[in-house]
């Protein structure tokens, strides 16, 4: 839902830094997956080869101060950097303060974003613009909740649906 709402949002390009088993799912989303490494150095470099533009918001989603810093050292000035992958209590981080201030950039904290970002994936949503229901593609009983997370490594598994 967060990478429609930036594309949306008139974002043209939306990466997402993602394990591989993950990569079909972020394509079938609009995103330009970036399979994760322990590399910082090399995710941003792969980013910023495939960047056509100069990139002003990052989304952390994954609550890892590695994303974070592959985000800090991609953001251009004037960029925002939103934070909505939750971090463990008492997580702390060594930034240049310097450069948050002299190139202005937001840092933003959010739990499920925020309430006007929310209405607005709602409205895009409503226009019937992009197929929804190809992103249903798994549905489980229940009763089978057990096999989830084998169904969920599956990368034709864009979503699992539990019902009951």
């Amino acid at each position: 839902l967060h990478i429609q709402a930036l594309i949306n949002e008139g974002v043209e390009q939306v990466f997402c830094v993602c394990k591989s088993h993950r990569e079909k799912k972020i394509v079938a989303l609009g995103a330009i997956p970036i399979v994760y490494s322990d590399n910082i150095t090399q995710i941003r470099n792969i980013i910023l080869s495939k960047a056509r533009y100069p990139i002003l918001t990052a989304f952390e989603a994954v609550g890892s101060l590695d994303a974070l810093n592959i985000c800090l050292s991609l953001i251009e000035s004037k960029g925002r950097i939103i934070l909505f992958g939750g971090y463990n209590k008492d997580t702390t981080l060594a930034v240049d303060l310097n450069g948050l201030h002299y190139r202005q950039i937001q840092l933003i904290g959010t739990y499920h974003y925020t309430s006007n970002k929310f209405a607005k994936s709602l409205a895009f949503m409503s226009k019937n613009s992009f197929d929804w229901e190809s992103m249903l593609t798994h549905t489980l009983s229940f009763e089978r909740i057990n096999e989830a997370p084998n169904i969920l490594q599956n990368p034709s598994c864009v979503t699992l649906t539990i019902t009951y």
